[in-house]
């Protein structure tokens, strides 16, 4: 993997395959290849993937200016793999919840290439992309559990974030046979390509006291509880309510589920893999229809915020 900082911009790039200069891009690499973009925090990502590989990936941490620097973004990652614009197949964008403006401008940008290059286009959960990069991450990094709770956070202010709950499942069997197919490394797309992924609740914006009770409530149904619950992205905006929540899960599991806080930003390289999953297996959205996921307080806790704030 390439790895290299531009300093002028910030500017993370990396992926798996470059091709040489002037070289033609093979028909696999034509066959599927995807544009994915996420602007949803300070940190965007431009990610280039095909059938479960990353071709490059540009992470431009500067500080929300996406609107002068997500085209060059995209430019930059076709010149690293070596593609152009009419190499593209689809695109992917991540479609909030996160910051008003940045997923404005992640959306309108994908919409627009997709209506006048004619793709195909997916919109897929800023949220699930950070818990899924975040998860892999953890793994590479010796984190283990068959089965894994992932809270994204994203601050929103006054004590709310922009969160969900996103599960992994997986049998002794399937983590052998994953590990025995891809000797020390993780498999392709893994985990969204895991048949034991899927969102436990929805992505919203929740006041984290509630959240984490809310958690806290979900834990002690759970028959089979989680080995580990992972509070990712910005949770060290939320110290005293993951700690709050670390003990109580400790202590209603008899010290069973371990807590962990990992601080990440959201990676464009899993929005092309949601991205890919979906458009294998429907259309996805017309440019048209498709909208960001600003998210929304539910009444009662607007109602209960502005209490407070008094």
């Amino acid at each position: 993997m390439m790895t290299d900082r531009n300093p002028e911009h910030d500017v993370e790039i990396k992926g798996d395959r470059q091709l040489a200069s002037g070289e033609v891009p093979s028909p696999e690499v034509q066959g599927g290849l995807l544009l994915a973009i996420d602007s949803a925090t300070a940190a965007m990502s431009v990610s280039l993937v095909n059938k479960g590989m990353l071709l490059a990936e540009v992470n431009s941490l500067v500080e929300r200016n996406h609107s002068v620097y997500l085209m060059p973004a995209i430019e930059e990652a076709l010149s690293q793999a070596g593609l152009s614009l009419r190499s593209l197949q689809g695109i992917v964008v991540g479609k909030g919840p996160g910051s008003y403006t940045g997923v404005r401008i992640g959306v309108t940008v994908a919409k627009t290439m997709a209506w006048t290059l004619k793709l195909p286009v997916a919109g897929v959960s800023s949220l699930e992309t950070m818990a899924a990069g975040a998860l892999a991450d953890w793994r590479k990094q010796g984190g283990r559990g068959g089965h894994v709770w992932v809270v994204p956070m994203l601050n929103a202010r006054r004590g709310q974030a922009f969160t969900a709950l996103l599960e992994l499942r997986e049998s002794e069997t399937l983590q052998a046979e994953a590990a025995e197919e891809s000797g020390n490394n993780l498999p392709a797309m893994w985990p969204v390509s895991s048949p034991g992924w899927q969102c436990r609740e929805e992505d919203g914006i929740r006041l984290m006291d509630t959240w984490a009770d809310q958690l806290l409530a979900l834990l002690g149904q759970e028959q089979e509880q989680p080995e580990a619950v992972l509070f990712v992205g910005e949770p060290q905006e939320f110290t005293a309510v993951t700690e709050r929540f670390a003990e109580a899960a400790q202590a209603a599991s008899g010290g069973k589920v371990r807590t962990e806080t990992i601080v990440c930003d959201i990676h464009a390289e899993f929005a092309g893999y949601l991205g890919e999953l979906r458009l294998r297996s429907g259309p996805g959205d017309a440019p048209h229809t498709l909208l960001p996921n600003y998210a929304q307080l539910a009444e009662a806790e607007v109602r209960l915020a502005e209490k407070q704030a008094k």
